[in-house]
C-alpha cells in the first residue's frame, strides 16, 4: 500500500510544471548534485570537528566552547543547503527516490541526525564552559555525538546507494 501511495505521489511530482521544467533542464541535476556534494562535505567536516572534539580525539588543546561556537553555523547551514538542494533533486527524479526503501531509510536516518545534532549542540552551548572546567565531557553527550556521527556517515552512504537500489 505504501510503495504505491508513493509510487502515484512520485507520478503527480513529476507530472508538475516545476519538475517538468527541471527535468527540461541540461545540466540541472549534476549541477544541483555538485551543490549537494559540496554541502555534504561541509556539514561532515564541522559535525565531525565537533563530535571528535566531544569525544577526546582531536583538537583537547581547545575549549570545546571554541569548537561549538566555530562550527555550529557550518553545520546548519550544511544542513540547510542539504534540504533544499535534496528537495531540488527530488523534484527532478521522483520516482528514482520516493519509491526506494535505501531514500525512505535515508530520510529516517536525516531526522534522527538532524534531532542527535541539535541535542549535542544545545548541550554544549549550555555546559560547554563546565565540561572545558573540568576536562571532561560526560557519555551523555559524548553517545550522542558519536551516534550523530556515525549517522551523518550512513545518511551519505544511502544517498549513494540510492543510485544502484534499483538494480
Amino acid at each position: 500500500m505504501f510503495v504505491e501511495e508513493m509510487t502515484r505521489f512520485s507520478g503527480w511530482i513529476s507530472a508538475t510544471p516545476a519538475s517538468q521544467l527541471v527535468q527540461a533542464v541540461g545540466g540541472y541535476v549534476p549541477a544541483v548534485q555538485s551543490l549537494h556534494i559540496l554541502a555534504i562535505a561541509l556539514l561532515l567536516a564541522s559535525a565531525s570537528m565537533l563530535s571528535l572534539r566531544l569525544l577526546g580525539l582531536m583538537n583537547r588543546s581547545l575549549a570545546v566552547a571554541v569548537v561549538g561556537e566555530r562550527f555550529r553555523r557550518p553545520v546548519w547551514l550544511g544542513v540547510g543547503v542539504l534540504v533544499l538542494s535534496g528537495l531540488a533533486l527530488l523534484l527532478a527524479e521522483p520516482e528514482r527516490s520516493l519509491v526506494s526503501q535505501v531514500y525512505q531509510l535515508k530520510m529516517v536516518m536525516l531526522v534522527i541526525a538532524v534531532l542527535l545534532t541539535l541535542r549535542v549542540q544545545k548541550a554544549v552551548s549550555r555546559n560547554a564552559a563546565s565540561w572545558d572546567a573540568a576536562r571532561h565531557v560526560p557519555v551523555k553527550v559524548r553517545a550522542p555525538a558519536l551516534a550523530s556521527l556515525l549517522l551523518w556517515i550512513a545518511i551519505i552512504f544511502a544517498g549513494r546507494w540510492i543510485a544502484y537500489a534499483q538494480y
